[in-house]
């Protein structure tokens, strides 16, 4: 028996338990996450589907979670921290923040928290709004949501903040910079005065390079938003006897509105890079860096929606702490990039993509702008800056540099990528060193175009999309590297995403690499028999064999044995669909192997079984839904004594059940 539920009255089902004992019972049911009062359960014979019987409608509700803060009629100023704070439902594990600023028509994404932390410390974004609102819902079940009242972000922009430089003797100096308005680039003499020439090597300086002018300890510009998007304030920092390191503080409450990144000008933050409106103090050290940056700019948020597994990931935008945790402070693993083998690492850099397993993040930096990214020879993990690029728009430089496709992760398995999102990872490989050039007019390999498809999941959660055809080009579907410690793998040998039919002129096997932590593997697959072409999947484990053949649209489930082999038999004959049910032995008298080849004339449930002479059940080969078809399997019987048994098939469409029954002597002799 199987037991079905629906949440539309018994216009759809789904299902709730598969192969329970017949007769009188009762099973134990754990309801899903769902909110309905049209639910409805059957149950019914698991081969004579029109066997069944369904329950009156009834009604499963969920507790919704309740946001206490904010609860309409706060005024927060942009750039403060304030708590979004809610009631926590003891089966909701895991909570979804949002936050509109035009009264919820549109919504975009601010973190996913642990729901029985019940507070979520919010950077209260720019979005300067008296219709602003914040939503909690469950992660696995929008429905059960809270939405708080209307409230109002304001922003100040006008500051002046003082840092105070010391190196590390007895020299010091304060410089200030700020926004107001009417501010410019030059030298105002409401706020700023030249200072004089900058004294010799080994006596300390500090001041801001306004040119042409020696310097100044001031530097005001106007405020952002009256023309200038970003402010780059550059100073020049020289020691005295004391030396390095040089020590910095700041007082981060007066940074409020934008975002504040210190950097050294030599690498622009590769060597040198602070969070000022997280950060009060920093210590430079490295005694090449003789000038600093303040990058300040109204900050862009990237909400990166990640997967519960593993996700590719890249920096959307600049940020001042590029510290993984930092970054993602909720993950749940190392973070890891890639150059010939993956390496945990603490600090992403731009250009760069990275595996991490967390839950989903908002990054707000200022516009990282890349133009080219240079590759080293073999697979590369990339990233792609605020803009995002069209894949058909890449230079390759020189000329035939890449040899794959661009290939994204779906937090199930690869994905062939025409659009490169920003916050999101890539892996490409190149045939040598060379560098890739954004926003050209150069297209990028083809596409797997319109083959044929073949999907592998293990249902739990991964699949891997497979084509093959006669139409497509192999060379650039190489496939890459798994993410780390991944229980999950499907590729065409040795790993390719696609595979090139044309030159078979006979038949062959196509061998895939398929590895799983489950024990079933589910099959779909979208196949056109282009020019006759006959497509069959093969498992082969010790003592049986399994074939499913591949026509038109349709999927069904095989079990998976770690000591199977896998491979697409492809072959040029009829693709007729059998006009009968049959089964048929070979060779009989056989040892130690059996082959039996059957076939159904439509969607059927079909079971074949292995006796002995007295009755008793041997072996189950089949016990499952096929679709129309001719399949072969093997049966081993090097697990029994000589004898003979009888092999019984029986089968019947899935709606109407038994309509064919054949049983037939085997002979085994050792």
């Amino acid at each position: 028996m199987k037991i079905q539920l629906s949440t539309d009255g018994g216009s759809t089902w789904s299902t709730v338990a598969d192969s329970l004992p017949a007769g009188p019972g009762s099973y134990s049911w754990t309801l899903p996450h769902v909110a309905s009062a049209s639910c409805r359960i059957r149950i019914l014979d698991r081969r004579f589907t029109s066997t069944a019987d369904t329950s009156d409608l009834f009604e499963i509700f969920r507790t919704p979670p309740v946001l206490n803060s904010p609860a309409g009629g706060e005024s927060w100023e942009a750039g403060s921290i304030h708590s979004i704070a809610w009631t926590s439902v003891p089966d909701i594990l895991s909570m979804n923040l949002f936050f509109s600023s035009d009264s919820g028509t549109h919504w975009s994404a601010i973190a996913t928290q642990t729901a029985s932390a019940d507070t979520f410390h919010w950077t209260v974004p720019n979005a300067q709004s008296a219709q602003c609102l914040v939503k909690i819902a469950d992660a696995t079940d929008s429905v059960s949501a809270d939405t708080s009242g209307a409230f109002s972000i304001f922003a100040t922009q006008l500051f002046t903040c003082p840092v105070r430089i010391a190196d590390n003797g007895v020299g010091v100096d304060t410089l200030t910079f700020g926004n107001q308005i009417g501010g410019t680039d030059g030298i105002d003499t409401l706020y700023e005065s030249p200072l004089g020439p900058s004294p010799p090597p080994g006596s300390f300086d500090a001041r801001w390079l306004i040119s042409p002018t020696p310097g100044t300890r001031t530097d005001i510009r106007d405020t952002l938003g009256n023309g200038p998007t970003q402010h780059l304030f550059t100073a020049a920092i020289q020691p005295g006897p004391g030396g390095y390191p040089f020590s910095l503080a700041w007082n981060p409450e007066v940074l409020r509105t934008n975002t504040f990144v210190l950097r050294d000008t030599l690498t622009h933050g590769v060597r040198f890079n602070v969070d000022m409106r997280r950060d009060s103090s920093a210590s430079l050290a490295d005694t090449l860096l003789k000038a600093l940056e303040i990058l300040e700019c109204q900050g862009l948020s990237f909400t990166i929606s990640l997967n519960p597994g593993w996700n590719l990931v890249s920096l959307p935008a600049v940020v001042g702490n590029r510290r993984v945790s930092a970054l993602f402070p909720d993950r749940t693993s190392a973070l890891f990039s890639y150059a010939g083998q993956y390496k945990p690492v603490d600090t992403m850099a731009y250009a760069t993509g990275y595996w991490i397993k967390s839950p989903l993040e908002t990054i707000t930096g200022c516009p990282l702008r890349i133009d080219t990214i240079d590759l080293r020879q073999g697979w590369n993990l990339i990233g792609i800056g605020s803009s995002g690029a069209t894949v058909s728009s890449i230079q390759q430089l020189p000329p035939g540099t890449l040899s794959s496709q661009f290939f994204g992760y779906n937090g199930a398995g690869y994905v062939i990528a025409t659009l490169l999102a920003p916050g999101r990872g890539y892996w490409i490989k190149a045939r040598n060193a060379g560098r890739i050039v954004l926003d050209s007019t150069v297209a990028a390999p083809k596409s797997e175009g319109d083959a044929n498809r073949l999907t592998l999941s293990d249902g739990l959660g991964h699949s891997q999309d497979l084509f093959f055809g006669s139409r497509i080009d192999p060379s650039t579907f190489d496939m890459p590297p798994g993410a780390p410690d991944e229980t999950f793998e499907a590729s065409f040998a040795p790993r390719r995403m696609a595979e090139n039919i044309s030159k078979i002129t006979k038949s062959a096997e196509i061998p895939i690499n398929l590895r799983s932590s489950g024990k079933k593997i589910f099959l779909s697959w979208d196949v056109d028999n282009e020019r006759n072409f006959m497509y069959i999947l093969v498992e082969k484990f010790p003592g049986s064999t399994i074939e499913v053949r591949l026509s038109s649209q349709g999927s069904t489930v095989i079990p998976y044995d770690p000591r199977s082999t896998f491979a697409l038999k492809v072959f040029q004959g009829s693709a007729e669909v059998p006009d009968k049910y049959s089964l048929g032995v070979y060779p009989n008298p056989f040892n130690p192997e059996a082959h039996l080849n059957f076939s159904v004339p439509s969607r059927s449930y079909v079971k074949i079984r292995i006796y002995s002479v007295l009755g008793e059940e041997v072996a189950t080969l089949v016990d499952g839904e096929r679709s129309a078809g001719a399949y072969t399997l093997s049966w081993n019987g090097s697990a029994v004594s000589s004898g003979t048994y009888f092999v019984q098939m029986t089968a019947g469409p899935v709606s109407s059940g038994v309509s064919y029954s054949v049983t037939q002597k085997l002979i085994l002799l050792k």
